[in-house]
C-alpha cells in the first residue's frame, strides 16, 4: 500500500463533543449508541481498572454530525481529502471517486466496533499497566480512531500507525487529533502516522521512544508476516525489514516495564487442499528464541483466548451459536524488563 505523509487538509465537519445521540424509537441507532451498547455487553468480561476505565470512556466519544468527504482511487489505493482534491488538477484527479463516510464508518471503518479492543486493554491492565493517565501508547495498525479516542480521553498520549491512505484522509480534521479532553484528569492526545514502521526513517523519527504500552490487533499474525503456504501477495504484510530489526525497534520504543500486547481474532484455517488464508493463522509471527534474544521477557506466549473471543463475537452480534466456531482468539504479551544496573558496576 502506498504510505504517504501529507499536510492535513481542513474539512467542514462537525464533531459534537461529549454529546449523547438523540435516538428516535423507530430509527436506527447511531454508531456511538451502538458502541455504548457494546460497552455494556462486554463489561462483565473486563476485570482490570484499566479495562473498566476504557469502557467508561465510550461515553466521551463525540458524535459525527456531518459526513466526511473523501476521494478514493481504487487502483492506486491513494486518497484525497476534499481540500486536496480541490487543489488538484484534472490529471491528478483521474481515477478518484467521491465517497461520503458517516459516523458509522468513522468509528467502525471495515474492522468493527472499537470495543473489540477491550480484551487486549484488559490484559494490559492485568499485567502491570495500571492507568492511562499520562501513559504513552503506540498502536501498530490502528484501523480506526475510536479506541484511540477512548484511551486519550483517559489521559493517554496515543500514536496510531497505519498504511491505509483512506484513513489518513478520513481522519484529517484538526479535531480528530491533538489534545483530547480528559474529564477526570490531565488531557490526553492522539497523533496518527501513515507509513511503514520501522522501514521508513521519517516514521521512526516521528514514533520515537518512551512507550508504556504497544498494542497490535489483527495485524501481527503469523499468516500475514510469514505465510505457512503460498498466499496471494496482496493479502500478506511486508514489514520492509527483517524480524530482528522489527523486534529491536519495538523493544527500543518501550519504556522499562513497558508491554507489547498482540491480540488476534481469526477463523479456522482452510485444509491443505484449499486456498490458504493468511488472516487465519493467528499465532505471534516471530520466533521465541529471537524475541528473548532481543531482551524481551515473555509474559504470555500464544495463549488460546477463544472462549473470550467467541463471547465478544456473540455479544457484538458478529456470530450466533451456529457460527461461533469461526472465531478463534490468541494473544502474546511481552515485556521490556528493567535493566539490572548492578551487573554493570
Amino acid at each position: 500500500m502506498q504510505r504517504i505523509l501529507t499536510m492535513i487538509g481542513l474539512m467542514c465537519c462537525t464533531l459534537t463533543a461529549n454529546a449523547q445521540p438523540d435516538i428516535q424509537p423507530d430509527s436506527e441507532p447511531r454508531a456511538v449508541e451502538v458502541i455504548l451498547q457494546n460497552t455494556e455487553a462486554v463489561r462483565d468480561l473486563v476485570d482490570s481498572r484499566l479495562g473498566t476505565a476504557f469502557l467508561d470512556a465510550a461515553s466521551d466519544l463525540p458524535l459525527l454530525d456531518t459526513p466526511r468527504t473523501v476521494y478514493w482511487n481504487r487502483q492506486t489505493r491513494i486518497a484525497m481529502t476534499e481540500a486536496e482534491y480541490g487543489n488538484a488538477d484534472d490529471l491528478a484527479r483521474e481515477g478518484f471517486e467521491k465517497r461520503e463516510y458517516d459516523e458509522q464508518f468513522y468509528y467502525f471503518t471495515g474492522y468493527g466496533t472499537p470495543i473489540a479492543y477491550a480484551r487486549m486493554i484488559d490484559l494490559a491492565g492485568q499485567h502491570g499497566i495500571e492507568s492511562f493517565e499520562n501513559a504513552r501508547v503506540l498502536d501498530f495498525g490502528f484501523g480506526g480512531i475510536g479506541h484511540l479516542r477512548m484511551m486519550a480521553s483517559c489521559g493517554a498520549h496515543c500514536v496510531g500507525l497505519e498504511v491505509l491512505d483512506l484513513l489518513r484522509a478520513l481522519y484529517s480534521d484538526p479535531l480528530d487529533t491533538g489534545s483530547i479532553e480528559n474529564t477526570n484528569g490531565s488531557p490526553g492526545s492522539i497523533s496518527l502516522l501513515y507509513g511503514r514502521y520501522p522501514a521508513e526513517q521519517h516514521i521512526n523519527d516521528a514514533v520515537g521512544t518512551g512507550y508504556d504500552l504497544i498494542i497490535s490487533k489483527n495485524t501481527l499474525k503469523l499468516g500475514y508476516i510469514h505465510p505457512q503456504r503460498e498466499a496471494d501477495p496482496h493479502t500478506v504484510i511486508n514489514l520492509g525489514v527483517n524480524d530482528e530489526i522489527f523486534l529491536q525497534h519495538m523493544f527500543d520504543a518501550l519504556e522499562p516495564n513497558g508491554l507489547l500486547v498482540v491480540y488476534n481474532i481469526y477463523p479456522p484455517q482452510n485444509p491443505p487442499d484449499e486456498q490458504y488464508m493468511p488472516w487465519a493463522t493467528g499465532e505471534f509471527p516471530f520466533d521465541r528464541t529471537l524475541v528473548e534474544g532481543i531482551g524481551f521477557e515473555v509474559i504470555k506466549w500464544n495463549v488460546d483466548d477463544t472462549p473470550t473471543a467467541q463471547a465478544m463475537a456473540q455479544r457484538f452480534e458478529w456470530a450466533d451459536e451456529s457460527t461461533l466456531d469461526q472465531f478463534l482468539g490468541m494473544y502474546t504479551i511481552l515485556k521490556r524488563p528493567v535493566q539490572d544496573t548492578s551487573l554493570d558496576k
